[in-house]
């Protein structure tokens, strides 16, 4: 789920199918707790803006499927900065020191 975030936050081209995918895993995770602070109502606005129809309506011309998935990707990441991100993980911390090794101690 940190990496549908990831890739959703930083894709400068994000597909339908793609963006439906990872927007349904970051969903999944807001669910469990897993994503803090993310406002599950606006995740679900988000699924609905980012549909070709709605970039197109937005956008008030025709749109070329590139076009599409990169104004997508520019929605997405401007959306998801000031609604959600990552949960605390274990590779936040500093790893911990490997333990001396035996008779090493009093080297």
């Amino acid at each position: 789920m940190g990496r549908a975030y990831a890739i959703l936050a930083h894709a400068h081209i994000l597909t339908s199918k793609e963006a439906l995918n990872l927007l349904s895993m970051l969903r999944l995770g807001a669910d469990m707790d897993i994503i803090q602070n993310c406002d599950r109502s606006l995740l679900d606005i988000l699924l609905l803006e980012i549909q070709p129809a709605h970039l197109q309506l937005r956008a008030g011309t025709e749109l070329t499927p590139v076009e599409r998935d990169v104004r997508r990707a520019e929605i997405t990441r401007s959306k998801l900065q000031t609604m959600c991100g990552p949960a605390h993980s274990p590779c936040d911390s500093p790893p911990e020191p490997p333990p001396p090794e035996a008779g090493t101690e009093g080297a």
